[in-house]
C-alpha cells in the first residue's frame, strides 16, 4: 500500500511537530511499555533514537536519574527543537539519523531505544549495526515496529472510506518499512544480537473524532500521511461513514498492532 519514494523528511514543519507533541500520547505510552523491559537503573547511559519531541527521552532521564545520561536524537529539525526545550543536565538532544550515529563512540551506551521509528527506516540493517556499535558489551536494545502481518485497524477502515469516494491510490496510508515478528528475528540475529524476545502486541486507542485521528496520523507521519489527498474536503463524509462502526458517544475506538523486540549485545568473554 505504501510507496517508499513518497516519504520525505522535508514534509515536516513546526505545526506538525507541535501537533505531534500534543497528540502522541499513544506513542509515549507504548514507548514506556517498551522501555520497561530494559529495567533501567540509576547511572546508566541510554540512547533514544527517533526521539521526536523528547517526551519518552524525558521519561527515560527520570529512570536513570541525575547520575545517568540520556541522549535523544531525531532527524527532524523541528522536532529536535521542541525536544531541546526538555533538555537538562542528564538529557542531551541532537539531530541524527538511526543509520548514522557517528557522533557517538563505540561501546558507550547501556541501552538503545527505537520507539515508533523502525518502520520508517529504509536501511534497517544499518540502523541495527549502529545500535550494536554504540552499545557496550552486554548492553540492551528495545525496538518496535508497526506489524506487517496485522495492519492498524484504521488502515482498513480509511481504505474503505477512500474506496467509497472512488480513491484507489492509497500511498502513504502505511509506513513503508513495516516488518513482522519473523523478519525482526532475522534482522536482530544477523546483526549479532542475542537473547531475543519478540512479541506482537495490540493497543486500544480512543480518538475524540475524525479530526483527532487525522491530526495524529499527519503529525506521526511527519507530513507523509496520504500527502496527495485533500482530507479536509469531500473525503470527510465517506471517512466518517467508514469509521461509524467503531464510533460511540465517547469517540472512535481503534486497535493498533505493533511488534515489540528486546535483545542484548553479547558480553565480552
Amino acid at each position: 500500500m505504501a510507496d517508499p519514494t513518497t516519504v520525505s523528511y522535508a514534509q515536516d514543519n513546526p505545526a506538525l511537530a507541535r501537533d505531534y507533541d500534543t497528540t502522541s500520547d499513544f506513542q509515549f505510552e507504548h514507548g514506556k511499555r517498551l522501555a520497561e523491559e530494559l529495567q533501567l537503573r540509576g547511572g546508566e547511559r541510554v540512547l533514544d533514537v527517533g526521539a521526536g519531541t523528547g517526551r519518552l527521552a524525558l521519561h527515560l532521564a527520570g529512570l536513570v536519574g541525575p547520575q545517568g545520561e540520556v541522549v535523544a536524537v531525531d532527524p527532524l529539525a523541528d522536532r529536535v527543537a521542541l525536544a531541546r526545550s526538555r533538555a537538562s543536565a542528564n538529557l542531551q538532544v541532537a539531530q541524527a539519523r538511526a543509520e548514522d550515529l557517528g557522533a557517538y563512540p563505540d561501546d558507550h551506551f547501556d541501552a538503545v531505544v527505537l520507539n515508533s521509528v523502525f518502520h520508517w527506516i529504509a536501511d534497517q540493517p544499518a540502523a541495527l549495526a549502529e545500535a550494536w556499535r554504540v552499545l557496550r558489551p552486554g548492553g540492551r536494545l528495545a525496538v518496535n515496529s508497526a506489524d506487517a502481518d496485522r495492519p492498524h485497524e484504521f488502515v482498513g477502515l480509511l481504505a474503505e472510506g477512500l474506496a467509497r469516494q472512488g480513491v484507489q491510490d492509497r500511498r502513504g496510508l502505511v509506513p513503508p518499512h513495516v516488518i513482522n515478528e519473523e523478519r525482526f528475528g532475522e534482522l536482530l540475529d544477523r546483526a549479532g544480537f542475542v537473547e531475543l524476545r519478540i512479541t506482537p502486541l495490540t493497543f486500544h486507542d480512543r480518538f475524540q473524532d475524525l479530526e483527532h485521528l487525522l491530526r495524529w496520523n499527519q503529525s506521526s507521519y511527519f507530513g507523509n500521511f496520504l500527502p496527495h489527498l485533500d482530507l479536509n474536503g469531500p473525503l470527510q463524509q465517506p471517512l466518517r461513514e467508514a469509521l461509524a462502526q467503531r464510533t460511540d458517544a465517547q469517540g472512535i475506538q481503534l486497535q493498533r498492532h505493533l511488534v515489540f523486540a528486546w535483545a542484548r549485545k553479547p558480553a565480552r568473554t
